[in-house]
């Protein structure tokens, strides 16, 4: 039988489901390694505490660095699916008890779950990946003295942490890198905001509240910490990572070195695609997602996209400061649509009578679930079996979506010279050449009328000075618009002509850069249908 778990235990660890445990380490060894990974296959270690020879990655090729938290790191790349019952683990277990270790044999930090399958790993031709994340990192590194835990974050900091070694936060680490790899520093991909945003305990909240209390959508201080004013605290955090990155490579990385910014993906169903019923049973015992219906929908429809919006806006203020660095974002928003915790037509691989039997079945990736489900315990123990599921891979994209972030990566990265951004979708059953799932990366870039599809107006289309060289624009969806529709918006600078059509994603609102004097004009459509619209228009001043 399982331990039954009492209620505060049960907030107490769910709330910690992007914070690592405390790091069991010996004086005097290193905890700044990172394993790398050569499009030939060969692994090896750099040690970056610093900028010599330890630190240089054999070859000539260019560098593809990921950094951030525990939705790149690797989180949960362990399993390919989820199970109803512990003891069927290994029909799920796709990578094994080594899944994390990125240095020999074990960690470079522990529980940073930097995976094997990480999506930085998409290696294309003559590269070699460096993976730099950490779960449960924030903008900021930080070192709990009592528990002697140091999780970096994207800064320069340099902590001691005990006697004999120096926590370096990710920043510093990968201006280490660059230093010790001259002009090979050609591709930075980060994820970070997640934990800053508290999402982790947002998650517990609702999860407690579904075991035994009420819909955490209706507590306030649940909802306000995706609401103003902390989304413009959060905002500036946000933005000053990516400007220490982008200083952290400075002129040491290749001449057309690229960032790419990605934001994070709807985990879990909505009250309109679960599978299952409201009901204790159905949700945490068998679909490992126990939460409401009503916070379902707010934590997707609200609590996500205000901080999907919140790291895009960060982006938008980095472009208006650094006008020659190519900065490009990654919409992930919709990318595991289809294949969410507890969605319709997707099952745990014990399902019985289920499409598949484990996850090396044929069809298995089209059938299962993408991302890991929510779990009590890190480990539960059942008479002398301790099971291997972690608390911190609970609601994390798994084996199949960071298989399927390697395909977008590959597609925005091209052939390395031409970096592009866009919205990374699902694109269909099975796997493609490179055995991932097939998946479609929506350039920003697009012709005035993508896809043949004529324009819809917007509604309330309206401006707001964001900073003295940034206005923001928002506006409403057409009337009758479905949910997730796309928008598009091309702008007008002062004395130049108009800009071809730029995808703006799902989001109903950008910051527009005006560092130049003068009038800018902006137009907005929505992409929707075979709708006869046009677009709106507003006029800007740049100062």
């Amino acid at each position: 039988m399982h331990r039954l778990i009492p209620t505060a235990t049960v907030l107490a660890v769910a709330a910690s489901i992007t914070v690592a445990g405390a790091p069991a380490m010996a004086d005097g060894s290193t905890i700044n390694s990172a394993g790398y990974l050569t499009s030939a296959g060969k692994r090896g270690v750099v040690d970056l505490t610093g900028t010599g020879t330890k630190a240089e990655v054999p070859g000539e090729g260019p560098i593809v660095v990921s950094l951030g938290d525990s939705y790149i790191s690797g989180e949960a790349g362990r399993w390919a699916g989820n199970v109803i019952k512990n003891l069927d683990y290994v029909r799920a277990d796709a990578l094994g008890f080594k899944a994390y270790n990125d240095v020999a044999g074990d960690e470079a930090i522990k529980d940073c779950h930097r995976s094997r399958q990480a999506e930085v790993n998409f290696t294309p031709a003559g590269t070699t990946s460096v993976n730099l994340a950490c779960s449960g990192a924030t903008a900021r590194s930080d070192y709990d003295s009592k528990t002697n835990t140091w999780k970096p974050g994207v800064d320069f900091a340099q902590q001691k942490v005990r006697s004999g070694a120096v926590g370096v936060g990710q920043a510093q680490l990968l201006q280490n890198l660059a230093t010790a790899n001259p002009g090979r520093i050609g591709f930075v991909v980060l994820s970070i905001g997640g934990n800053d945003f508290d999402f982790g305990p947002i998650v517990g909240a609702c999860v407690e509240g579904f075991i035994a209390g009420g819909p955490c959508s209706k507590d306030k201080k649940i909802t306000s910490k995706v609401e103003e004013p902390n989304i413009s605290t959060q905002r500036t955090k946000i933005a000053a990572a990516i400007d220490r990155l982008i200083s952290a490579v400075g002129d040491k990385g290749a001449s057309n070195w690229s960032l790419v910014v990605q934001d994070y993906p709807s985990p879990v169903a909505t009250s309109s695609t679960i599978r299952y019923g409201e009901t204790y049973n159905a949700r945490w015992r068998e679909g490992g997602c126990p939460m409401y219906n009503v916070d379902l929908d707010w934590a997707n429809g609200t609590a996500l996209t205000n901080i999907d919006r919140t790291v895009r806006e960060a982006v938008d203020l980095q472009l208006a400061a650094h006008p020659t660095q190519n900065i490009q974002f990654l919409e992930l928003q919709d990318a595991l649509k289809g294949h969410r915790l507890c969605e319709k037509n997707v099952y745990p691989v014990d399902q019985p009578f289920g499409p598949v039997y484990d996850w090396e079945s044929k069809g298995a990736v089209d059938s299962t679930e993408w991302v890991q489900s929510i779990r009590a315990l890190g480990q539960v123990i059942n008479e002398a079996v301790i099971w291997p599921f972690k608390t911190q891979e609970s609601l994390h994209p798994n084996y199949w979506a960071q298989l399927a972030y390697q395909s977008c990566l590959a597609q925005a990265y091209g052939d390395g010279k031409t970096v592009i951004g866009g919205t990374c979708l699902y694109g269909g059953t099975g796997l493609d050449k490179n055995n991932r799932p097939r998946m479609d990366l929506v350039s920003f870039a697009s012709q005035e009328n993508p896809g043949k599809v004529s324009p819809a107006k917007v509604r309330h289309l309206k401006k707001s000075r964001f900073t003295k060289r940034a206005v923001k624009v928002r506006w409403d969806a057409p009337r009758g618009a479905p949910a997730g529709v796309q928008y598009v918006y091309r702008l007008k600078t002062p004395k130049k002509a108009w800009k071809g059509w730029i995808q703006a994603g799902t989001s109903e609102s950008i910051v527009v850069a005006t560092p130049d004097k003068g009038r800018y004009r902006i137009r907005v459509a929505a992409k929707w249908g075979t709708r006869r619209g046009d677009y709106r228009q507003l006029s800007l001043q740049g100062r």
